[in-house]
């Protein structure tokens, strides 16, 4: 999976799989434009099969080191099976992920804050009992 939102990371991406130059010529032969997120999704029948060509020739290794070196972002897409049948190795390895000890379901993966502090993602948060906080919030 590859997030180009700007027209910074799409640049990006034409240099990583050198198609700058067949973008430019479709863009100039079909009067269309790639610069924004809304043109590329408007014309996205048009970028898939020249990226997926790229892919099907390009060894999983070496993509994997373009993309990275060229800064790009993106990820393997796995299922949340595939995800699971490792017994979470791969989501500690995202460092997105943390477990937490939910009372009534025992412990498993959770999403961490998107927000990172002096560097790290604060671990997930048991979710309240019901009714846990009713004093608190009724008592105001």
């Amino acid at each position: 999976m590859i997030v180009l939102l700007t027209e910074r990371h799409w640049q990006k991406m034409l240099a990583a799989t050198g198609l700058s130059d067949a973008f430019a010529g479709l863009s100039e032969s079909l009067g269309i434009s790639f610069a924004t997120e809304s043109d590329r999704y408007r014309h996205r029948d048009v970028i898939t099969p020249l990226l997926a060509r790229w892919f099907k020739r390009t060894p999983y290794a070496e993509a994997a080191e373009v993309l990275t070196r060229h800064r790009i972002l993106w990820e393997r897409y796995r299922s949340f099976a595939e995800l699971g049948r490792d017994g979470g190795a791969a989501l500690r390895e995202l460092a997105l992920f943390g477990k937490v000890d939910q009372p009534g379901a025992g412990a498993h993966w959770a999403p961490k804050s998107p927000v990172q502090v002096d560097g790290a993602r604060l671990d997930p948060l048991p979710a309240p009992g019901i009714g846990q906080h009713n004093d608190e919030v009724l008592g105001r």
